[in-house]
């Protein structure tokens, strides 16, 4: 019969006929005399064992008492399941306390679990499996037991953490929300056999993790903004700093069943640690790189929903090498820092207050936000000025910036004694609310006032910034917390061309615009002829307000705006262009230019320009501009005092590309009296001029349905209706004339005891003439009517009159009783007119040709004789007498 084979605890031991289980040697374990009882009967295992463990002079005693069920698998008896009551102790040294230091309540044996995890073996050593007392991890923390046990090595006295038996993530590092926004996932495995003694285990233990790839470890993680509620491309996740070539070392420390983390440590696994700075790049946009020490002591934050769990390097005043004396930008606009020798690394550590803490970390090492910035002291001796600040300009002092005047782009250079760089740009820091702008302000502080002695200089944008009589120095006072580097208020000079100079008081704002006056002053301005020699307008005097436009990163509107300023240009223009730069005059006076036409109508008028925008071309004595004119005048238009007034109600003129591009003039003729009668109410007439680019006037002629000059009421006279239904605008030597034209028809009448036929068609007639008196300007002026100008069209609008021809060929208004005698004509009737207004009307009376006329009356026909026709025509005058609208017209006795 084969003998009984039974395994346990690394043993493999036969089982003698009473079931006894012979002690086995060599064993690490030496049992006291008595201290070996084990045997084996029926599938059970039944151990009541004591003895010592460990080295000499370190000796632990051991007992374990332990009922066991066992299998038989392939011929050998396996433990199976442990029965209750089973223990298992260890004393430290001679200690014989009835409190064991370390008391296993043992569930199962060679991993055969039944759920409660205990004594097991592994390699021919007893294993821990995950129990109480024992180095467990949490399940929120960043440690991971990777496999789950721990052996003990019972001839050495100690419990070995296997190298790779634990893994660190430096993303999972949790608060109190289990669920977590996990980026930049870095693994790292412990290196080496951790010996934990078992007789007196320590308080505390030191592991090295591995980096388990070759990628850089992100620090001080965080997103864009932490105000929105996820993490997508509108809200990444940024670092400001990673190291390479690195192992991290966490130190344990037990507390009660819990083991928390009282420090972590990134190392260099070479002689230094490359550390690389994302928000400060060379020209290349390529990060710095720095060379840093053998360690860095970390800090930690718990993850979120939205923020990453992260790693904060938290060394106080670190030293830090650049690998390289490149300049770098990228953490203030426009600038350039130039720095040689170490920097160092500081903290600003304004934390936020109730920031979640960390599973299994000390709270000394929890961080929520952790500014990092550099910073060089003692900079004053430098050869590079530690900050350059870009203009677009060119120099134009030789020997500066690169050489020889105009050669370069000019930098403008500061130097002080301190410089100090945060390390993530301002649009991360203002996201992080109160916190970041704070830090940013305290970094200004830090500032040793960097200056410059101003220069003259030559911009792309045609200004030249030149320093006042006895110098000026610029002296930045603010890098980080605006969005443009400022200054303390310092004076210059801004020049655009030969026209314009002003004495600027640059308050800070230099990089982006100078208000007008409040910060620059107009010491030259000239305007005259800027609009063109030919222009229909001309500016005058000195505007009082305005913008010097600097910097091609913001809109003139979003000027206007910050100053309180009510943008008088469209946003469309191209002048509201962020790329725009130049000055733009606001108000500014204007009159018709001398010597044009537009004069003899507007006079001395002033006008207002809302705007004037002017650029400096490369000629010193060239410009381009954009501005416009406007005038409206909305209220009523007063009654005239004598025949008709008139009145402009609107000019607008527009520049653009220092071109006219629109010109309107629109005026109202208001005419209350024609030939004597009143017109209620009075007939207003739109005057509309356009101006035409390819002639480079304006055109004031324009038709119009007709208006009727008479009332309706007029009976009995040889006019019957005149209405005009075109108007033109002339300029002449004596000033401006409106002349109408339109339609005039005639009714017969009674010429003594001869009945006058009219014709039957209304005729055209031009030339109707509303003179000024001098210019329009821009009040109402009253004019007078000159009907004598009328042009008529006398071969359609005359009277027959037997064989005689009765033409109309004038109108005219009566101006007494004496006016009928000082015109030789034949008179019908006596005396003079009649009390009240009058008019007359002009007519020609002609003759038939003779022979026609013979054979008319039965007389022989005879010869044409020019001399005598002549002696036959003779005018006619035909008075009546215009009274008001509504009286019948009263003609004169034949």
């Amino acid at each position: 019969m084969a003998p009984t084979i039974v395994t346990f605890l690394g043993y493999t031991s036969p089982v003698e006929t009473n079931g006894a289980i012979v002690e086995p040697s060599p064993s690490a374990i030496n049992y006291d005399p008595g201290g070996w009882n084990a045997t084996f009967n029926n599938g059970l295992l039944d151990l009541n064992l004591g003895g010592w463990i460990g080295p000499a002079h370190n000796e632990q005693r051991i007992f374990l008492v332990a009922k066991v069920d066992c299998v038989l698998s392939n011929g050998v008896w396996t433990p199976d399941s442990v029965r209750s009551g089973a223990q298992f102790w260890l004393f430290p040294n001679n200690e014989t306390s009835i409190h064991p230091n370390i008391d296993v309540r043992l569930g199962s044996l060679d991993f055969k679990s039944n759920g409660n995890h205990g004594l097991g073996v592994r390699g021919g050593k007893i294993v821990f499996q995950n129990v109480d007392h024992t180095w467990t991890t949490d399940p929120a923390s960043p440690l991971v037991l990777v496999n789950p046990s721990i052996p003990i090595d019972f001839k050495l006295g100690v419990a070995q953490i296997d190298r790779g038996a634990l893994e660190l993530v430096a993303c999972n590092i949790r608060g109190p929300v289990t669920k977590q926004v996990k980026c930049f996932s870095r693994s790292h495995v412990s290196r080496g056999t951790v010996d934990v003694p078992l007789g007196s285990p320590p308080t505390s233990l030191s592991i090295i993790f591995d980096a388990a790839g070759n990628k850089a470890l992100p620090l001080h993680v965080d997103v864009l903004d932490r105000k929105k509620t996820s993490v997508d491309s509108g809200n990444p996740m940024v670092a400001a700093l990673s190291i390479t070539s690195y192992a991290l070392r966490l130190n344990l420390r037990r507390s009660g069943a819990d083991t928390i983390a009282t420090a972590v440590s990134a190392l260099a696994t070479g002689a230094s640690l490359p550390l690389t700075t994302h928000f400060l790049s060379n020209r290349q946009n390529a990060a710095s790189l720095w060379s840093g020490p053998a360690s860095l002591a970390l800090g930690v934050r718990a993850g979120d929903t939205v923020r990453p769990a992260s790693l904060f390097i938290i060394s106080p005043t670190l030293a830090l090498q650049p690998s390289s004396v490149t300049s770098v930008h990228g953490v203030a606009s426009d600038a350039e820092f130039a720095f040689q020798g170490p920097a160092t690394f500081l903290l600003d550590t304004a934390s936020e207050p109730h920031h979640p803490k960390p599973k299994g970390f000390d709270p000394p090492i929890a961080r929520e936000i952790t500014y990092p910035y550099l910073r060089w002291p003692n900079l004053a001796g430098m050869s590079t000025k530690p900050v350059t600040l870009m203009h677009a300009g060119k120099s134009t002092v030789v020997g500066h910036a690169a050489g020889s005047a105009g050669a370069a782009i000019e930098p403008v250079g500061l130097s002080g004694s301190t410089l100090a760089l945060p390390l993530l740009d301002r649009p991360r820091l203002v996201q992080t609310g109160t916190s970041g702008n704070a830090h940013i302000k305290f970094l200004d502080g830090l500032l040793a006032s960097p200056s410059y002695d101003l220069v003259e200089t030559t911009h792309d944008s045609g200004r030249i910034m030149s320093p006042p009589g006895g110098g000026s120095t610029m002296v930045l006072s603010t890098l980080f917390a605006a969005d443009k580097p400022t200054y303390h208020p310092f004076n210059n000079l801004y020049s655009l061309g030969d026209r314009f100079t002003l004495d600027c008081r640059d308050s800070g704002t230099t990089h982006d615009f100078l208000v007008i006056p409040q910060d620059a002053q107009f010491i030259k301005c000239n305007l005259n002829e800027l609009l063109g020699k030919d222009s229909p307008f001309k500016m005058t005097g000195t505007p009082a307000s305005g913008i010097l436009k600097l910097s091609r990163g913001i809109t003139l509107k979003e000027i206007c705006t910050r100053v309180g300023i009510l943008p008088p240009f469209s946003t469309d223009d191209p002048i509201n262009s962020p790329n725009w730069v130049g000055l733009i005059m606001f108000k500014i006076a204007a009159t018709a230019n001398d010597g044009k036409p537009l004069v003899k109508l507007f006079g001395t008028a002033a006008f207002n320009m809302p705007y004037l925008a002017v650029t400096a071309k490369d000629s010193v004595s060239a410009f381009d501009f954009t501005g416009s004119l406007e005038y409206k005048n909305a209220t009523p238009l007063p009654m005239p005092t004598g025949e008709a007034n008139f009145r402009i109600s609107n000019v607008s003129a527009f520049w653009q590309n220092s071109t006219l591009q629109k010109l309107d003039v629109d005026g109202t003729l208001n005419v209350g009296k024609f030939l004597g009668l009143n017109l209620t109410p009075p007939q207003q007439i739109t005057i509309t001029g356009r101006y035409d680019s390819k002639t480079a006037s304006v055109r004031f002629a324009s038709r119009f349905d007709p208006i009727d000059l008479l009332p309706a009421t007029v009976q009995g006279g040889p006019i019957k209706t005149l209405r005009i239904n075109s108007v033109d605008l002339v300029f002449n030597n004596q000033g401006t004339t409106i002349v109408a034209g339109g339609l005039i028809s005639v009714s017969g009448f009674t010429l003594g005891s001869f009945s006058i036929d009219a014709p039957g068609s209304p005729v055209d007639f031009t030339k109707l003439a509303f003179s000024f008196d001098g210019s329009s300007g821009i009040l109402p002026i009253d004019i007078r009517i000159d009907y004598a100008a009328i042009q008529l069209n006398q071969d359609n609008i005359s009277y027959d009159w037997g064989s005689f021809k009765i033409a109309l060929t004038g109108i005219a208004m009566a101006t007494g009783p004496d006016w009928w005698s000082s015109i030789p004509v034949l008179k019908i009737g006596s005396g003079g007119p009649a009390a009240g207004p009058s008019a007359a009307v002009t007519l020609s009376l002609s003759l038939m040709k003779l022979p026609a006329l013979g054979g008319e009356i039965g007389g022989p026909a005879h010869t044409e004789d020019p001399g005598r026709d002549a002696a036959c025509r003779r005018q006619l005058e035909h008075k009546f007498l215009g009274r008001d609208p509504g009286r019948r017209l009263q003609r004169s006795r034949a």
